[in-house]
């Protein structure tokens, strides 16, 4: 199974794809998941087709798309 993650930033989004049983990507996005929630990013599970998230604690090789908004900063 392929899985995707989009980053929200300030440059407008990256997209990470791995195929679940190849563990060099999974562990790649993987380790790309971590340092971004260390930083505060929040991750959401979410469905191919656009339904509503569920909010993620850990990196789960097998959900179908993932979506990482950056902290938000007040001014």
């Amino acid at each position: 199974m392929n899985g995707e993650m989009e980053t929200l930033d300030s440059t407008g989004h990256t997209r990470t794809t791995w195929d679940s049983e190849n563990s060099a990507e999974v562990e790649a996005a993987r380790g790309q998941f971590d340092v971004l929630t260390r930083k505060g990013y929040k991750a959401f599970r979410v469905k191919r087709d656009g339904g509503e998230g569920e909010p993620m604690k850990s990196f789960d090789p097998e959900a179908e798309k993932m979506i990482l908004v950056p902290p938000l900063q007040g001014g």
